[in-house]
């Protein structure tokens, strides 16, 4: 029954996705109304998707704000474009607006030339709030190990912006 229990996958392959996050001009994002209604709480149930091994190849991930900040070097967060993105996911777990998964492993270039060679973490989104642990980060000039990022905020509206407010 998967309007009580959710959508379970075992194992699952997704190639050349493209998922576009982009602003409107009344300042949400295009995705906002999804996000709301998968965690309304008028709804019967929250929607449910779960995913024990995901592997990706060669998808793309554009962040479009309306303002970009163009900057001389380096990569625009308000015009974010990551391709070639190959990651390995387990333990993925969607339920209502809150997201969880193992980052395995995940590599991607941003269209500035920055290359993210491998990344590896357990992650948790929810409203707001971002979690990284055991975040693990090699690029070709640099390697980052930490037990633990946290991202605090009531709601995604906070994030609004966070590349001035960082």
């Amino acid at each position: 029954n998967i309007s009580k229990y959710g959508l379970r996958l075992e194992d699952a392959e997704a190639t050349g996705v493209k998922f576009y996050l982009r602003e409107l001009s009344t300042g949400q994002m295009n995705i906002s109304a999804l996000v709301e209604k998968l965690r309304s709480k008028e709804s019967e149930g929250d929607f449910r998707l779960y995913v024990d091994d995901l592997e990706a190849k060669e998808l793309s991930f554009v962040l479009e704000k309306q303002e970009h900040r163009n900057p001389k070097y380096g990569i625009d967060f308000s015009d974010l474009q990551l391709n070639n993105i190959d990651a390995h996911i387990t333990n993925l777990a969607v339920e209502g607006g809150a997201v969880r998964m193992d980052i395995e492993e995940l590599s991607a270039v941003e269209k500035s030339g920055f290359q993210l060679a491998s990344m590896t973490a357990y992650l948790s989104v929810n409203r707001g709030e971002i979690l990284l642990n055991e975040l693990s980060i090699d690029t070709e000039s640099s390697s980052l190990h930490l037990p633990k990022v946290v991202l605090l905020g009531d709601d995604w509206v906070d994030y609004r912006d966070f590349a001035h407010e960082v």
